[in-house]
């Protein structure tokens, strides 16, 4: 592979979590702009999933439901909106997978909208929803790259500051904090890993997986200075109890420094085109038929691996 020819622009807030996990499908992804084709879709995939629900509860900001207390207006809202969207992109006319997955849907809806009704009820207000974290008035931005993101909801309570809101839709989503820490794997050598990857949070090293949320916080600082800023997941999974709200009680200035820090140490090294070595038991891999039987078999990294001026 050849060395990028030009500087990235800019970056997201999640691709951090895809360098994190491997340098080199970081390159294949970002760089060389790749992605895998699916010709055999009669259903929505996990993105396609997400985003319909973020359609639903982006729509559900507009509504005089957004600020009741009645888990019964807030659930009807979701229904009236969920229907409106599905129509619109998907006509009279779906398939048996798509109603199953709209009835899931219906049901996760069904189950927030009294957890929805309960923070109304707590004092939290909406103040934002799909709020851009850099925009051309004010950047956000890390070693002089633009850093974009898209933060799903911003809360604000009157005695309690501001609070950043991420819903996820897996069936059984991980709790924020492991979502974006995690323990060394047993074919990891801490002793090998960049200082920048990890950060000590209890008896032994943990390493950055994601650094999103930290990201959302950390922008939110300059737009907010005299506020408590707090920051979670809204976990809309397949089952009732697997519908919650995960909030990260430990993530102190100390752990923000350090996502600061890993992620100003990652746009260095993409400026230095180091995209190698390859992770050889990534969480997920898109590319893996492109690898032969291992990614060193199949490519000669001279142009991933040093730094170039």
């Amino acid at each position: 592979p050849a060395p990028p020819t030009e500087p990235l622009p800019k970056l997201n807030v999640t691709d951090f979590s895809t360098y994190l996990d491997c340098p080199f499908r970081f390159y294949l992804k970002k760089i060389l702009k790749l992605q895998p084709l699916d010709l055999h879709r009669s259903e929505l995939n996990h993105r396609d999933f997400g985003n319909l629900t973020h359609l639903v509860l982006e729509d559900f900001f507009l509504t005089p439901a957004v600020h009741s207390p009645e888990p019964e207006l807030i659930s009807q809202a979701f229904h009236d909106l969920l229907s409106t969207r599905l129509h619109q992109i998907y006509g009279q006319s779906r398939s048996i997978p798509l109603i199953i997955q709209e009835d899931s849907l219906r049901r996760r809806l069904e189950w927030w909208s009294h957890l929805e009704a309960e923070q109304r009820r707590h004092g939290w207000t909406l103040l934002h929803v799909e709020q851009p974290i850099s925009t051309d008035e004010q950047p956000f931005l890390l070693n002089s790259l633009e850093i974009r993101g898209t933060i799903d909801r911003i809360e604000q309570h009157p005695d309690d500051g501001i609070r950043v809101l991420d819903f996820k839709t897996k069936a059984k989503p991980t709790p924020v904090a492991k979502a974006h820490l995690r323990n060394f794997k047993r074919h990891e050598d801490p002793d090998k890993t960049p200082d920048h990857f990890q950060v000590q949070t209890g008896k032994r090293p943990q390493r950055w997986s994601n650094l999103q949320v930290p990201l959302y916080l950390i922008s939110l600082a300059q737009k907010f200075p005299d506020q408590t800023l707090t920051a979670g997941y809204v976990a809309l999974g397949n089952t009732k109890d697997n519908v919650h709200l995960d909030l990260w009680s430990n993530l102190d200035p100390t752990l923000l420094a350090s996502a600061r820090t890993c992620a100003e140490c990652i746009i260095t090294s993409i400026h230095q085109n180091q995209f190698w070595p390859p992770n050889e038991a990534p969480q997920y891999d898109d590319f893996a038929p492109l690898f032969l039987s291992h990614p060193h078999a199949a490519f000669n990294p001279i142009n991933l691996n040093k730094k170039t001026s």
